[in-house]
């Protein structure tokens, strides 16, 4: 199964290859520590959003390398991370921020 076009544009976005990513990937981001940061690497404002809506990443083999992506270090996530952004306002402007369209 290949990459649909949508997870090659994220995956090529974060800087890395489809074909080292399992094609059945579903991208799960949950970052509770760091859920402003995130929000603000996307040039959104943590206060604008709501916490019902979730984008979701995820990368095993990429982990390490999608958490520096976003200017923030692996040993401070918990290794079973799940990526959750809850983004509820600014679902369209991460889309596109992605390279995606809503």
């Amino acid at each position: 199964m290949q990459a649909t076009k949508e997870e090659t544009i994220i995956l090529e976005k974060l800087g890395l290859s489809p074909k080292s990513e399992s094609p059945s990937f579903t991208y799960t981001f949950h970052l509770e520590k760091s859920r402003g940061k995130v929000i603000e690497k996307l040039g959104l404002s943590p206060k604008s959003e709501s916490p019902s809506f979730t984008y979701t990443f995820h990368l095993e083999k990429s982990r390490g390398k999608v958490i520096e992506k976003l200017g923030l270090s692996p040993k401070s996530e918990s290794p079973s991370f799940t990526y959750t952004f809850h983004l509820e306002k600014s679902r369209g402007k991460v889309i596109e921020k992605l390279g995606l369209s809503p």
